[in-house]
């Protein structure tokens, strides 16, 4: 056999091998297998393609985009190339890299099927459901059976609420695929969306008997059984039985031991993707702002991409905040143990997106669970302790748990009421003359059973309406299903009046449409209930089976109205009848209710906090004495008292600072910029030395700047250890270029000086010189600042610099307007690549004229034809959101204290605390930049960079360990 044909078959086994790990998504195998292609075959656009395939299903896409460049370099006509280019900037969030790439597929092959579902994907994702639906109907029409396709096709019409769309979708996608779990599950939550709690069921069993291990189907069958009317508290404890044996662990992991000093403040881990305005972030941040600093740190383990207010409100009380989102379990555990966590507070449960399989290898000598997704005992092992009140777990439920329970005095939670709720208005039935019942929870809980209760109560109550409001009336379909249930029922459809989604402001203003809230059976309201109360609308509730049934009973309780939880129908509707039968002791009470709530315990924070304290610090101490976990239950007087036990644990007194209040300290006491590691500058062409930036620089000592000097015109600079300067180097792409030596020094540049025998930009030599690929710089520990001059050929520095700008904050590009340069970057291309890169162009800055008048007279008038420019790029506003909170510091950092940026400073550091912003603003009126002016700069806190080797090291490496002899002087 020839050595061609080798290399041929080869080839074919490999890509073979890929294919079949591809297949069944063993995307680590294919990436193995990708590399193999890439190093024998790289020659083969198929390599370049796998590579960067598989790198996007590892949630790579940075490394994928610099992988797909050289495919395109190999292949620039392939559309699939470009599809993939484009996925990889949506995970990016780059939308517009990513809009503009699937086009171009588009381009290149019309009929490139998935390239419609890729623009359908980022069309939604901007919210442009109409073009998402679009592009996924031209999809369609080139293969209507396409799983791909069909899956887009369920997503967009759920985020339109067209539901009856959405179950045609799922029908015809299991009758083309009827061997995905995955698939399944997708039907399963979409049926359970809907109230098809039957057919939910059915598809969640299909999809583990398919898989028996897929946790996230089996979570979410444990979750949605909580909405059966037809399932009792002992059904659900089967089905949760059934997942402990599955994903127990056959052996239990080892715990860290973080040390067993009883006394010590402990590191408390927040581990959620509820960490913003959500459930869990209303329900948990009053009270952890009300823990005493002295004892408790917090670090949070953020695993949802969406930030807002409430994650800023958290975040000044964190140590840590840790943006978890898409990382690996694996990246987790190695995170939580290396920070040595304490207690490990899970806020996720069986909810979309947990990380039970994580918590089940144990990475804290202490487990708790907490709200979220907090519907029963969660069947793991691994956690020790589930925090509760003695209305969610009445005595006696002590065995349904595998988790011991801390039983709260209290409620579980600490509502946190928005700032923006509207007033409460007056009685709905004094103005209107009917009565009008309420219930503004998600419609998966609202069943037959409970419809024929209601249409009892509404048959019972003259003249009575039924509100209906959430994001699945919007569909017409849906709508129908609720009114033909309640018709069958004996009540018309005009009496039950039903409204789609709306802001949140909006949301809370129907209560005041509302006379009395009807709770739904067997889920219950929780936060809906909060929200009820905190708008003047009382509450009835009949508690269901489980946890998850008797969150409005909790709440009732706590806020001081226990006669609104009730044993029976009977008694549910007798309850109702009795409210509305005198409507001026009604509308007395809807007056007072908001205050009632807030006075209550449902909203005592600091109450909250004192408990939730003393419930901790006690487990701990049991911990340490190496105890096993016992239940733990409060008396009157605040002492906690463990299980089996008689000595009653003191409440835990602190007279210190709150975090809350040391936060607030830390805002009031001044300004100061706080960053971990210097600012990195890489200045390509030595432009900051040449505008005597260097000596400003080295006097903050915040900045460690690196100077790639091409002509060596500054080689005579004594090397410090906030300066380094590589004479005779460039960056580039790698590969050996030329240095063209001029006349006049300063037009000697990489770039050839268009003709000039005579002038200064007349060539006198050419003279080798290395380059060196951003990319390739290993010993760089980040990249903060690029600035770039005009001699060099941007394009190629950027075009191998695609992992390294992926995380770098600022980019100054001095762009030549007037023709100096044979091949000189066009202004237009800069910005295009640029913002391929995630950059939005912010600025054009430094303007050089030159002047149209003979020599003797230009200098006695305006020079006025642009010459040259900065053009200053900051991240886009969606990339700017996935910066860390260190990196938007650092951002702003540098645009106040180097160019003065007020405004644009105070946007960065609002992001992540809104005092702080203000503040910067208060302290920093007449504040500029050191460039051009000079300006005194803030005072800023920096910790140390962890350095392995310098930079030096690494650039010594890429260039062989040795200079070129020809340099200038």
């Amino acid at each position: 056999m020839s050595v061609k044909a080798r290399s041929n078959t080869q080839f074919a086994r490999t890509r073979q091998a890929y294919q079949r790990a591809w297949d069944n998504r063993d995307f680590y195998s294919a990436e193995k297998h990708a590399r193999k292609l890439v190093k024998g075959f790289p020659e083969q656009v198929f390599s370049w393609r796998a590579l960067g395939a598989s790198l996007i299903e590892l949630k790579q896409p940075e490394n994928a985009l610099e992988t797909l460049a050289e495919a395109v370099r190999i292949a620039p006509e392939d559309a699939h190339i470009a599809y993939l280019r484009a996925t990889a900037y949506r995970a990016l969030k780059q939308w517009d890299a990513a809009a503009e790439a699937a086009t171009t597929a588009l381009q290149l092959d019309p009929k490139h099927t998935m390239a419609y579902v890729e623009c359908a994907r980022i069309q939604q994702a901007q919210g442009n459901l109409d073009s998402a639906l679009d592009s996924i109907v031209a999809a369609r029409n080139l293969q209507p059976d396409h799983v791909a396709v069909l899956t887009q096709s369920i997503h967009i019409h759920s985020s339109m609420r067209k539901m009856a769309d959405v179950i045609d979708d799922c029908e015809r996608l299991l009758s083309v695929e009827k061997r995905s779990p995955e698939l399944y599950n997708l039907a399963a939550v979409k049926h359970c969306e809907m109230g098809m709690l039957d057919k939910a069921a059915e598809y969640y069993q299909r999809a583990l008997a398919l898989r028996p291990d897929y946790l996230e189907a089996f979570s979410n069958h444990i979750f949605n059984a909580h909405y059966d009317p037809n399932l009792s508290g002992e059904d659900i404890a089967a089905l949760i039985a059934r997942w402990h044996k599955t994903f127990s662990p056959k052996a239990r992991p080892q715990r860290p031991d973080t040390g067993r000093d009883p006394q010590r403040p402990l590191n408390l881990g927040l581990l959620s993707a509820g960490l913003r305005n959500h459930p869990v972030g209303q329900m948990i941040t009053s009270a952890l702002e009300q823990l005493p600093a002295e004892q408790f740190r917090l670090i949070a383990y953020s695993t949802s991409d969406t930030e807002d207010h409430i994650t800023r409100r958290l975040q000044r009380l964190c140590a840590d905040w840790h943006r978890m989102y898409g990382c690996t379990d694996d990246a987790l555990n190695a995170r939580l143990r290396e920070d040595s966590i304490d207690i490990l507070i899970d806020l996720s449960g069986h909810t979309d997106g947990n990380r039970l399989r994580l918590v089940a290898r144990e990475p804290a000598p202490l487990i708790v669970k907490w709200v979220g997704g907090l519907v029963n005992t969660t069947g793991l092992d691994a956690i020790d302790y589930l925090i509760s009140d003695s209305v969610e777990t009445p005595p006696g439920c002590d065995d349904q748990y595998y988790e011991k329970l801390i039983r709260l005095p209290d409620d579980y939670i600490c509502y946190l009421p928005p700032d923006y709720a509207p007033e409460v208005g007056d009685l709905p039935a004094l103005r209107e003359g009917n009565i009008t019942f309420g219930c503004l929870n998600n419609p998966a809980k609202i069943n037959a059973p409970l419809i024929e209760e209601w249409a009892r109560l509404l048959q019972e109550t003259t003249g009575s309406q039924l509100l209906l409001r959430s994001g699945q009336y919007s569909d017409p379909a849906f709508c129908e299903r609720i009114w033909q249930h309640f018709e069958g029922a004996g009540v018309e459809r005009t009496r039950i009046l039903i409204e789609g989604p709306a802001k949140h402001d909006e949301f809370l203003d129907t209560y005041n449409r509302i006379d009395i809230a009807l709770d739904p059976w067997p889920y219950s309201g929780g936060l809906t209930t909060c929200e009820a109360l905190l708008m003047g609308v009382p509450v009835i509730t009949l508690p269901g089976p489980t946890f998850a049934g008797r969150h409005a009973a909790t709440h009732l309780v706590n806020a001081g109205l226990p006669e609104l939880v009730v044993d029976s129908w009977d008694a549910y509707r007798a309850r109702a009848r009795e409210l509305v039968s005198d409507l001026n002791s009604l509308a007395t009470i809807r007056q007072h209710l908001r205050e009632i709530l807030t006075i209550s315990p449902v909203c005592d924070a600091p109450r909250f906090a004192g408990h939730l304290a003393t419930a901790l610090r006690a487990i701990w101490q049991r911990h340490c004495t190496n105890e096993a976990p016992a239940a733990l239950a409060f008396e009157e007087d605040g002492r906690a008292v463990f299980d089996g036990q008689t000595t009653p644990i003191p409440a835990l007194e602190s007279t210190g600072p709150t975090l809350l209040s040391v936060a607030q300290q830390e805002a009031r006491s001044g300004f100061t910029f706080d960053f971990n590691g210097k600012v990195v500058i890489l200045d390509n062409g030595g432009r900051l030395l040449d505008e005597h930036m260097g000596e400003r620089l080295a006097q903050l000592s915040a900045f460690e700047l690196l100077v790639f000097d091409p002509a060596s015109r500054h080689r005579e600079l004594v090397q410090t250890d906030g300066l380094q300067v590589f004479p005779n180097t460039s960056l580039g792409n790698g590969n050996p270029t030329t240095l063209h030596a001029c006349l006049d020094p300063a037009i000697s540049a990489p770039l050839r000086p268009r003709q000039d025998t005579r002038g200064p930009g007349r060539v006198l030599t050419k003279l080798p010189l290395p380059t060196v690929a951003l990319d390739k710089i290993e010993g760089l520990p980040s990249l903060d600042w690029l600035t770039l001059d005009h001699r060099s050929d941007t394009t190629a520095i950027l075009m191998a610099g695609n992992k390294a700008l992926a995380s770098t904050l600022l980019l100054q590009i001095r762009v030549l307007i007037a023709p100096v340069y044979e091949g000189q970057p066009e202004f237009s291309d800069i910005i295009a690549k640029v913002q391929q890169q995630g950059f939005q162009l912010y600025r054009m800055d430094h303007p050089e004229h030159v002047s149209r008048l003979p020599a003797p007279l230009a200098a006695q008038h305006p020079a006025t034809q642009l010459h040259a420019i900065d053009l200053l790029f900051i991240p886009t506003a969606e990339r700017l959101v996935t910066l860390t909170p260190n990196q938007r510091e650092k951002l702003a950092f540098i645009l106040h204290t180097i160019f003065g940026y007020r405004d644009l400073v105070h946007e960065i550091l609002h992001h992540d605390n809104s005092e702080r912003a203000e503040l910067y603003l208060q302290e920093t009126q007449h504040d500029g930049g050191l460039w051009p002016t000079n300006s005194q700069a803030l005072h800023t806190e920096i910790s140390p960079m962890d350095r392995q080797h310098s930079i030096s090291d690494d650039i010594d490496r890429l260039l062989g360990n040795s200079a070129p002899a020809n340099t200038l002087h």
